[in-house]
């Protein structure tokens, strides 16, 4: 994604979030942003409804969002999303993780990549609700962040395309502030 896009997704246009927001702002290292209020330790549950595979499942593990030395020469603007869990699929049960990187952008975007560092999405962290694009052709990923307070939000993922259609529903609860 160009830099112009990702202006123009940052802004809501195509691509990016519209609205949504921690209610509370943070500071690192001379740096404030919301998303750094979220910081910290959560819990997962994660439901998923595969309308292709014709099956269920859930997702139930733990999640640490710090700030990540290793991206960019430690600098406070980059942070580490790693979670861990148990995912229950279909009659199957496997460990299961993922890592993002989110990296700020002034004064409430964050831009969201895969642990690969490959480019995901955009967020904008204003109000309490945001919804996020992501283009996988030829399969699309409709997201919308619900934050209900400091301390729980939730993630909806919508995933439609010849060879995916399903519904993932993270509730995120915290553990412990970082």
């Amino acid at each position: 994604m160009d830099d112009a896009t990702k202006r123009r997704a940052a802004a809501g246009g195509a691509g990016g979030g519209s609205a949504g927001a921690p209610d509370r702002p943070g500071r690192a290292g001379g740096v404030s942003h919301p998303a750094l209020a979220l910081r910290g330790r959560w819990r997962l549950t994660r439901d998923i409804h595969d309308a292709h595979g014709g099956q269920t499942g859930r997702f139930e593990g733990e999640a640490q969002l710090s700030h990540d030395p290793a991206q960019e020469g430690g600098a406070p603007d980059r942070l580490r999303w790693a979670e861990s869990g148990i995912l229950r699929l279909g009659g199957a049960e496997a460990e299961g993780t993922r890592v993002y990187l989110w990296r700020l952008q002034p004064p409430d975007v964050v831009e969201f990549r895969h642990g690969d560092g490959r480019f995901f999405h955009l967020l904008r962290l204003r109000g309490g609700r945001a919804e996020v694009h992501h283009d996988c052709a030829p399969d699309v990923y409709r997201g919308e962040y619900l934050f209900e307070g400091p301390d729980r939000w939730r993630l909806i993922w919508r995933v439609t395309g010849p060879r995916k259609d399903y519904r993932m529903e993270t509730l995120h609860e915290r553990i412990a502030a970082g």
